[in-house]
C-alpha cells in the first residue's frame, strides 16, 4: 500500500506514490505546453516526481484534489502534470 495525503477539511485521502528524478519528465512538459527553457530546465533538475492519485468525478473530489496540489506545490513542488484514464 502507498502513503496516504490526508485533507483534514473535507476528510477524503488520496494515495500518493514517490519516485526518483524522472528522465523524461521535461520532455513531456515541453510536448504538453508552451514553457520557456528556463521552466524546463527547472524542471529537468527535479530530484522526486510524486503521484497523486485520486477520483475526481464528483465537484468536491475536484475541489479536495486542487487543495492536495496546493499543498504539494507550497511544499517545494515545481509543476504539476494532470493525466487522467
Amino acid at each position: 500500500m502507498g502513503k496516504l495525503l490526508l485533507d483534514t477539511e473535507s476528510g477524503q485521502s488520496h494515495m500518493v506514490e514517490i519516485y526518483e528524478h524522472d528522465s523524461e519528465l521535461a520532455a513531456a512538459f515541453q510536448y504538453a505546453g508552451s514553457f520557456t527553457l528556463e521552466e524546463l530546465e527547472v524542471i529537468e533538475s527535479h530530484q522526486t516526481t510524486v503521484y497523486l492519485l485520486a477520483p475526481v468525478g464528483q465537484f468536491n473530489q475536484v475541489q479536495t484534489f486542487n487543495r492536495a496540489v496546493g499543498v504539494l506545490l507550497r511544499a517545494s513542488g515545481i509543476a504539476v502534470k494532470v493525466e487522467s484514464s
